[in-house]
């Protein structure tokens, strides 16, 4: 997954993090983006991690 990819996935991430904190609990938008900016951080995070580990299988696989 390129670096554009892992932006859009993290960017929709917080998108949705942030309508749906949104809608449960009335919480200044500063509170909430900076949730939202949080989440984006450890979604990039996650995927850096998953597809390190796929790239390194797939190379000891050969």
């Amino acid at each position: 997954m390129s670096e554009w990819q892992q932006g859009l996935l993290s960017g929709i991430f917080a998108i949705i993090i942030v309508f749906t904190i949104d809608s449960l609990a009335s919480w200044p938008y500063v509170i909430q983006a900076l949730i939202a900016v949080t989440m984006g951080v450890l979604a990039t995070m996650v995927c850096n991690k998953v597809f390190d580990r796929r790239r390194k299988h797939k190379e000891n696989a050969r």
